[in-house]
């Protein structure tokens, strides 16, 4: 599988150069996303030179002019991100998740970028394509930060407080579950994490997925993490 014993990656690629405006590859016109997954293409090279001919054959398996994405932590096989030109604009990590006052929320970085969602804004969210309007706020939320082990031998987690920007729709409160419902089986997903040894920090932590900004102003794309192992096995076939 490409993403083999040495985290191949665009950053140890020989196309990779820092740029501050975030088109860093020699090879390819594409901003870097700015997310935490390994992104890597077929024509990924070492920078060293050292990569096994073997490896790179497998690599070139993959479609070309698309940026592919994984996580070197799951042995899921990379899977794509976007083509080259669809990258123009700024992709991050965010959360998906059910917030107690809110219903289904997505919880995003708080980016110093003009592109990226601010409190007080509405917005358009694509979903699969279709759009909905989300509305932006910032609230206090308590979070898992950390746990430790008891003296019985169970885990306590460690709480929080903290400003968080959320983006939710008050029209569709549902249409974030649709969503993950059509990819996966969010009650089994949620089932299973209710009876795991760290399922409440999991469940605070949410649904991992990719948010793009569009050309278009206050408009978004929302994409699934779909390497995310936690929920891997309740994946719709």
């Amino acid at each position: 599988m490409p993403n083999g014993h040495f985290n191949a990656q665009c950053f140890n690629c020989m196309a990779f150069v820092y740029r501050r405006s975030g088109r860093s590859c020699r090879k390819h016109d594409f901003l870097m996303p700015r997310v935490s997954a390994e992104l890597i293409c077929r024509d990924w090279r070492h920078r060293e030179g050292s990569e096994n001919p073997a490896e790179i054959a497998k690599y070139q398996a993959l479609d070309p002019s698309v940026l592919y994405y994984y996580h070197y932590t799951s042995d899921a096989p990379p899977e794509p991100l976007a083509p080259f030109a669809a990258l123009k604009t700024p992709v991050w990590n965010v959360d998906v998740y059910h917030d107690a006052a809110l219903s289904w929320a997505i919880r995003a970085p708080k980016e110093d970028d003009p592109l990226s969602p601010q409190p007080g804004a509405s917005c358009t969210v694509q979903l699969n394509g279709a759009p909905h309007r989300f509305e932006v706020v910032e609230a206090a939320r308590r979070r898992v930060v950390g746990g430790r082990r008891t003296a019985a031998g169970g885990w306590e987690d460690t709480w929080q407080e903290r400003r968080e920007r959320l983006l939710h729709c008050p029209e569709e409160p549902a249409v974030l579950r649709e969503w993950l419902d059509a990819q996966f089986d969010v009650d089994a997903h949620m089932a299973a994490m209710q009876v795991h040894s760290f399922g409440v920090s999991l469940l605070d932590a949410g649904i991992a997925a990719f948010f793009q900004a569009l050309e278009q102003p206050l408009s978004y794309r929302l994409q699934l993490d779909s390497v995310g192992s936690l929920y891997g096995s309740h994946k719709r076939r």
